[in-house]
């Protein structure tokens, strides 16, 4: 069997929810002005900042290929 490679990329949105694509997990989020505290949701796919003043948040995903 070929040898799996990890790939790994950025995704970013305004607001405080980003969501990695179909088949990638989130390895870690970062966010712009009012940046707090987070979590990552839904299946390990979503990077999630509880403040509502963010105002745009990034999502690391990273997938097998």
């Amino acid at each position: 069997a070929p040898a799996k490679r990890t790939s790994c990329f950025s995704v970013t949105n305004s607001g405080k929810l980003s969501f990695c694509p179909v088949g990638s997990v989130v390895t870690g989020c970062a966010c712009g002005y009012g940046c707090g505290s987070w979590d990552v949701g839904v299946g390990e796919t979503t990077c999630h900042y509880q403040s509502n003043s963010v105002d745009w948040t990034t999502a690391c995903c990273c997938r097998l290929t």
